[in-house]
């Protein structure tokens, strides 16, 4: 039988909740504990909704501010001190970065993360992206170094965190995305003329 566990997921947008529900609801239904850790501007019913506990903490999702992200890795760093919880896992590069850091400081016993991609720091294009591309990446070596799991939705992230010695081929592993509920998501047959929309930020990597 499965060992009940707490478990924390840390993340750092509203899209959580829909691309992670199913997690979290399988998670509940297995019996263990859960609670959600997320930025301070999100509303907190959804969390309630679906079984889970809800901290929202104070982030600056895409500032440069090392004051602010100090304050969010303490605020973190308490949190688990006090829920003391058995496994860690972060979503996006923040929570990724400073809950893995935060939990390592507050002697949580597990810390996994999943890379769904690099985002605006590793774009590459102006000063300030290859300043923060940097920064971010001697951070992540830091909070990566002990997690016993990191999942990457995306090849050539795996090989750039692998090539740029980030993390190991031990602790690392490959998953085809984040999945689709297709309970929620149910088919249909297409009509004879098929309309596609693209829902995504306009970056120029994209």
């Amino acid at each position: 039988m499965l060992e009940k566990r707490k478990i924390a997921i840390l993340a750092s947008s509203k899209s959580f909740l829909d691309s992670r529900c199913q997690l979290l609801k399988r998670l509940v239904s297995a019996g263990h504990e859960v609670f959600c850790v997320v930025p301070d501007a999100l509303p907190q019913r959804p969390y309630h909704d679906h079984g889970t506990a809800f901290y929202s903490l104070k982030l600056e999702k895409s500032g440069l501010n090392p004051i602010a992200d100090m304050q969010f890795l303490l605020a973190l760093k308490r949190l688990f001190s006090q829920q003391r919880p058995d496994m860690v896992l972060g979503y996006t590069i923040k929570p990724v970065i400073y809950g893995c850091i935060a939990a390592r400081m507050a002697k949580v016993p597990e810390v996994n993360a999943v890379i769904a991609g690099l985002g605006y720091a590793f774009g590459g294009g102006s000063n300030h992206q290859k300043l923060a591309g940097l920064f971010a990446g001697q951070l992540y070596k830091i909070a990566l170094k002990n997690c016993r799991k990191v999942i990457f939705q995306n090849p050539d992230d795996l090989n750039d965190f692998l090539s740029w010695g980030i993390v190991s081929e031990k602790q690392s592993s490959l998953v085809t995305g984040s999945g689709v509920d297709l309970d929620w998501f149910k088919f249909s047959e297409p009509s004879e003329k098929a309309d596609f929309v693209l829902i995504a930020r306009m970056l120029r990597e994209k």
